[in-house]
């Protein structure tokens, strides 16, 4: 759910409810209904209004990451809803995100796994299984490579919605993370897709130990990363080993979280505290403006 569901749910007459069609129904403001034919629904990309009265015009949505529309801002203020000032000055903002400063383009091509990568058997592979429960990491989404430089390598596949986008080779005896494979510039999205408000951290597994998890798989984030994160809100989880993301956050004007923990990295801290704690921790570690996050990133890497 995000704020901006909140605050609408939070704002819609008493006693508003889900109708099995998912929409929150409501007697339409705009062509004055009597009936509760409009309503809004709320699904992963956008939020839509609709009026299901023939003769209203009242048809629209907002898709998360884009500019809202005057026809959705309507909607909202008739139903004396306030629109949030992040999106009265949005248009500002995806306009800055199209600087070649700061932005490349960029695309992920659809790709397979290589033929001999075998599927992680959780009989057969058990001390692939053991190294994952150890991390705190409990899916099965892995393959064991069985030849060349991969041979007895945990492989770990990135997707991207419905496309394969590469992996990551790691040599569990050593330690080791391989050389990545499939596209450049690759990250690694817990969820498969592209959150709202992704936490950005900068190894895979510490991407699978948080909600919403994005791995940069390095400690900068490059232009052809950012293009990626384009439309969302992303928020900066440092290593406390050096680490660019300060950098990044004042590039580009995203949030950076400095947790209360002294581990190195969001996975370590997965396996001390467990994660309820851990998205606490990084909850209220969010700092809303550079210069408090340059203070308290300095401040917690002199511990």
């Amino acid at each position: 759910m995000t704020s901006l569901e909140d605050y609408i749910k939070d704002s819609l007459p008493e006693g508003t409810k889900q109708a099995a069609t998912g929409f929150w129904t409501v007697k339409c403001p705009v062509c004055g209904d009597y009936q509760k034919r409009g309503g809004f629904k709320f699904e992963k990309d956008k939020i839509i209004y609709n009026c299901f009265r023939g003769k209203c015009t009242a048809r629209t949505a907002y898709t998360y990451g884009t500019v809202m529309t005057s026809k959705f801002k309507k909607i909202l203020k008739a139903f004396d809803i306030d629109i949030p000032l992040e999106y009265l000055t949005q248009k500002s903002k995806i306009q800055e995100a199209l600087q070649p400063e700061l932005y490349e383009k960029h695309f992920y091509k659809d790709i397979s796994l290589n033929s001999d990568f075998i599927k992680l058997d959780i009989f057969r592979h058990k001390i692939f299984v053991d190294y994952l429960h150890q991390r705190g990491i409990h899916d099965t989404d892995y393959y064991i490579g069985s030849s060349g430089q991969w041979t007895n390598k945990l492989i770990v596949p990135f997707r991207l919605y419905d496309s394969l986008i590469g992996w990551q080779g790691i040599d569990i005896r050593r330690g080791i993370y391989l050389k990545s494979s499939g596209n450049t510039d690759l990250l690694y999205f817990s969820t498969n897709t592209i959150p709202k408000e992704p936490l950005i951290v900068e190894g895979v597994f510490d991407a699978k130990s948080i909600p919403d998890g994005v791995a940069t798989l390095q400690s900068t984030i490059s232009k052809k990363q950012a293009y990626l994160l384009r439309n969302s809100s992303p928020i900066l989880i440092p290593d406390r080993k050096d680490s660019n993301y300060l950098h990044a956050a004042k590039l580009y004007g995203w949030r950076m979280s400095i947790p209360d923990w002294k581990e190195k990295d969001a996975n370590a801290a997965i396996q001390k505290y467990g994660r309820l704690v851990v998205a606490k921790m990084i909850h209220d570690g969010i700092c809303h403006n550079y210069n408090e996050a340059e203070v308290k990133y300095k401040m917690w890497r002199s511990r």
